[in-house]
């Protein structure tokens, strides 16, 4: 019997569990391959986890589709929510090292050293780092309200309220 919310609040709810359940279930398969993987060899020990990862989360997707689909919808935000969120932080991490590169080059010759990384080329690993970190928190700024807007419940229905009411 599939579950029919009667309010966004149960349904957003659902979703929201669909989303940290992810994490834990591949969580919880990441941690017995690795204590599964003592004394095996690793051909074996890769074959039986992906082969878990593939089982464990289909069963589980399937099943919260014919039961529960708002909590199948939250499994696929969290896939996506990861996707999105390693993409980003990629282009952003090789954007700052392609910068920190062309401000290093340039000055490489400025202190050059017989030991060591000379000044040029610690400059522009400064850079990097530093607009790395500029451009991680200018991306959760503009991510937080898109994220804070899916999280936050929505308000409560009336039709919640029409519950009897101790005298």
């Amino acid at each position: 019997m599939k579950k029919v919310h009667t309010t966004d609040r149960e349904r957003k709810s659902d979703q929201r569990l669909g989303c940290i359940a992810f994490p834990i279930v591949n969580g919880t398969i990441w941690l017995c391959w690795l204590l599964a993987g003592e004394g095996q060899t690793q051909t074996d020990v890769n074959d039986w986890a992906l082969g878990a990862v593939w089982c464990v989360n289909g069963i589980i997707f399937i099943l919260a589709l014919l039961f529960r689909p708002a909590l199948g919808v939250g499994f696929i935000a969290s896939i996506a929510l990861i996707l999105v969120a390693v993409t980003m932080l990629g282009c952003l991490f090789l954007a700052s090292c392609v910068v920190g590169y062309a401000v290093g080059i340039p000055l490489g010759n400025i202190a050059d050293s017989e030991r060591g990384v000379n000044a040029g080329h610690a400059l522009g690993y400064l850079v990097a780092f530093v607009l790395f970190f500029v451009g991680l928190y200018f991306l959760f700024q503009r991510v937080r309200a898109a994220y804070e807007d899916w999280w936050t419940p929505p308000p409560r229905d009336t039709q919640e309220d029409t519950r009897k009411k101790p005298d």
